[in-house]
């Protein structure tokens, strides 16, 4: 389930992996994805002990983040779908596909930039206990991910899902 703003990705992505997988493309999502939302915010408050201020100030800066990467996303999945149509022409154009894919790799490029400041400025906000405790987090969700990815298994960013976490 995706939701406007990509919080959960945010989320996920900035806390249990950048505190992040997180950005999850814009979309639609309801009062069940918010829900999913404050609960995993909630989780997070309880595993690495935040402060009311430091969730408050988490959630303000997931909601500074959200416009930019909605943005970053939408684009990103425009461009993935005119390369899919320049592909898929009759006779393709290695000129504009190099184009489209030059044009790609600097939102991939702009949306790493955007989730290493994201992850710093959170990282920011925790203490040194907290920082460690997110680091834990971290390498369980990067083992847990490591198992979903055995040969046999689609890769989480080869199809559905958007999982977009910089190696930390």
């Amino acid at each position: 389930m995706q939701n406007s703003c990509g919080k959960r990705q945010i989320l996920t992505g900035l806390l249990a992996g950048a505190l992040a997988a997180t950005l999850w493309a814009g979309g639609n999502g309801g009062t069940a994805a918010r829900q999913a939302d404050r609960t995993r915010l909630e989780h997070l408050a309880q595993e690495l002990e935040l402060t009311p201020a430091q969730t408050g100030a988490l959630q303000r800066h997931l909601q500074d983040k959200c416009a930019k990467f909605t943005e970053l996303y939408k684009a990103r999945a425009s461009l993935k779908a005119e390369l899919d149509n320049l592909f898929a022409a009759a006779e393709p154009d290695a000129q504009a596909i190099a184009a489209a894919g030059d044009r790609l790799a600097g939102i991939n490029a702009e949306i790493t930039r955007q989730q290493v400041q994201a992850r710093l400025a959170v990282r920011g906000m925790l203490t040194p206990d907290q920082q460690a405790r997110w680091r834990r987090m971290r390498q369980r969700m990067l083992q847990r991910q490591a198992g979903k990815n055995r040969p046999g298994r689609q890769a989480p960013n080869s199809g559905g899902g958007h999982h977009e976490t910089p190696a930390e």
